[in-house]
């Protein structure tokens, strides 16, 4: 992978080859299928280039609070050509046995076959992203992605597999000791070795640190006691890895709790289970599991003891492959409803025809665009950047493909219409599927008071001198005054922008880069005004961090839709010019939107709704339910 940006245009070892390939397809002259065939055979044999030292690079997303552009990121993604040929062909097997194997029973609720395991083994689907010295293939996250957007097209069997690619593998492979792993992750990568995560409980969904699931040491052995739910796998699963609380029970729930993590085998004594049943994603292997003082040697232990939250933190927000997924399955919708729109007529006339059904489309393309490209990004920051400071940068990808997945299908399952409900078209399925993400696997609103969080706690640091002059005036006139007169000097003047990433983009797209930079360099100003507004109250204010992350958001995709739209038009891909439509139209939208936040931001609590909401949630606390009198009551 490669990240060089020279004078507007994107260079690679392989991006010349590339670029006269895609021109050449372009064109439909006879007298090219000659040379047009070469250019394909020496991509073919093209072998992946050795991995590069990674780079170092300060948080992005952390520094857009502080109103800072960092040019680097808008080298877009680049896999050089003898990667993307094993990517491509190991997606062409999977799309090979997708076809072939008859999965409709997880549809209706079935579990995954012995014999679909035993394919899927000798696929290699488990090795894809163990190391290679344990007999892994050791895909980076961008080769994942592109074939978890495959894996999507059966979303159940997908749920089953990203168990083993987003928790066992790369638990296994961070965390266990030297013998655990040389015991453990060949099996793991051959297949032979399925083991079940067992971390969620009733109490203990988002708040992992509630865990009441307890561990006790008695000698040389821990006892767990506790239930478990939504635990992945338990069904085809040989051992369950599994977190329990082991310290003072009046820590659980509070920053000092502990919790470790164990291995422990399926068959030990005092362990019971039982599938779940759910609305969707019915061959999705989900059980309810019971520890009834299961005895589980010391030597089990993953990580040390207390260890466990700094596990899940790196594993929780470390794993976004459901974002591929998600794209594959929205990308698969679209074309669906897209060629219905084309054969479907109205009034004698195609329903593509009418310009809200296209609007509808264009809607949903445009955000399909959007979550590809935030996704793909950080994928690049997780593969080339030594030690990536990327968990604002991961949350913001769960919000964007969470929320993508009800945006997009509520577009197409307008223009599919009363089809959606019928449970003989494939469109239920996505009805019931695509709550799965929003309900189950992502807390949009947790998530959102973490990428604030981290992001205020950042800029905390660079502004804390401006905030302490101006939240204590009369300790520091001076200051104050300077600011003060300054603000009136500049308030009805645009911001001076350096054109940093005008400089790094394709020419084409200045005023879409110069708009994002102004955006940028406001929403620093936003977040220091809000230190000074609220200060420590902050943690207590929610509807304002959710739009400080809203506006994070936002501008984190207008980032990512300009790299990837300026690496289209530079190495002239087919659809650069719809890159570029797609490019305008996002980045105009989402500008008009941080702009709604950011007076949102600044008229809280009383000019805007938050003190409404706020008055109207105490008043049903209070009585305890609605409190509204029904329309046709009387006081007379």
């Amino acid at each position: 992978m490669l990240r060089l940006f020279s004078q507007g245009r994107h260079v690679s070892s392989s991006a010349n080859l590339i670029c006269v390939s895609q021109r050449l397809l372009h064109r439909s002259s006879p007298y090219l299928s000659s040379a047009l065939e070469e250019v394909k055979q020496r991509e073919r044999s093209l072998q992946p280039e050795p991995r590069r030292a990674k780079m170092k690079m300060s948080p992005y997303v952390k520094n857009l609070f502080r109103g800072l552009v960092d040019p680097f990121v808008f080298g877009y993604l680049e896999l050089d050509q003898g990667s993307l040929n094993i990517a491509e062909d190991m997606k062409s097997e999977i799309h090979k046995f997708l076809e072939s194997e008859d999965l409709s029973v997880l549809n209706s609720g079935g579990r995954i076959s012995d014999e679909t395991i035993a394919k899927l083994k000798e696929l290699g689907v488990f090795k894809l992203n163990i190391a290679q010295q344990y007999g892994g293939l050791e895909l980076t996250c961008a080769e994942m992605l592109k074939l978890c957007e495959e894996f999507s097209k059966v979303p159940s069997l997908f749920q089953t597999l990203s168990t083993h690619f987003q928790y066992i593998s790369p638990l296994f492979s961070n965390f266990a000791s030297h013998e655990q792993k040389e015991k453990y992750l060949p099996a793991l990568a051959s297949g032979d070795l399925h083991i079940g995560f067992a971390l969620w409980e009733e109490g203990a969904g988002v708040d992992v640190s509630s865990i009441q699931c307890r561990a006790e040491f008695l000698g040389d052995n821990y006892i767990l006691s506790g239930t478990k739910q939504w635990v992945c796998n338990a069904g085809i699963a040989d051992k369950y890895v599994v977190f329990a609380s082991d310290g003072d029970a009046s820590n659980i729930g509070t920053p000092n709790a502990k919790v470790t993590c164990f291995i422990v085998d399926k068959n030990a004594e005092g362990i019971s289970a039982k599938s779940m049943e759910t609305l969707g994603m019915n061959g999705y292997s989900a059980w309810e599991v019971t520890f009834d003082k299961t005895v589980v040697s010391k030597d089990n232990l993953i990580g040390l003891p207390g260890e466990g939250l700094k596990i899940l933190k790196t594993l929780l927000y470390g794993k976004f492959s459901l974002a591929g997924a998600n794209i594959g399955l929205l990308r698969d919708l679209l074309n669906t409803t897209l060629h219905h729109s084309i054969k479907k007529e109205t009034f004698g006339k195609p329903l593509v025809a009418n310009d809200i059904v296209q609007q509808h489309l264009a809607e949903a393309a445009a955000r399909l665009y959007a979550l590809e490209s935030i996704t793909y990004m950080t994928a690049d920051f997780y593969d080339n950047i030594e030690d990536p400071d990327i968990e604002a940068e991961v949350g913001i990808v769960k919000i964007y493909s969470s929320e993508s997945m009800k945006y997009i299908a509520e577009r197409c399952l307008k223009i599919l219409g009363s089809d959606c409900y019928l449970t003989n078209k494939p469109y239920e399925r996505v009805l019931r599927d695509m709550l799965f993400t929003p309900l189950v696997d992502t807390s949009v609103d947790t998530l959102r008071m973490t990428v604030a969080l981290l992001g205020l706690k950042h800029a905390g640091s660079s502004f804390q001198e401006e905030v302490l002059h101006n939240r204590n005036p009369l300790l520091h006139p001076k200051k104050v005054m300077r600011g003060l007169f300054k603000s009136y000097v500049s308030w009805d003047r645009e911001p001076d922008i350096d054109h940093l990433i005008f400089e790094n983009v394709h020419p084409t797209l200045v005023n879409s880069a110069d708009t994002l930079e102004k955006a940028i360099f406001d929403f620093g100003k936003i977040t220091e005004e809000t230190l000074v507004k609220w200060g420590a109250e902050l943690d207590s204010r929610q509807m304002n961090l959710a739009r400080l992350a809203d506006v994070a958001t936002n501008l984190y995709v207008c980032t990512a839709v300009l790299a990837r739209t300026s690496r289209a038009i530079s190495i002239g891909l087919r659809s650069c010019d719809i890159d570029g439509f797609m490019a305008t139209s996002l980045v105009a939208e989402i500008t008009q939107s941080i702009a709604d936040l950011k007076d949102a931001l600044q008229s809280s609590p009383y000019g805007n709704n938050d003190a409404n909401y706020t008055n109207i949630t105490k008043a049903m606390i209070h009585e305890k339910k609605f409190t509204a009198a029904h329309p046709l009551s009387r006081n007379y």
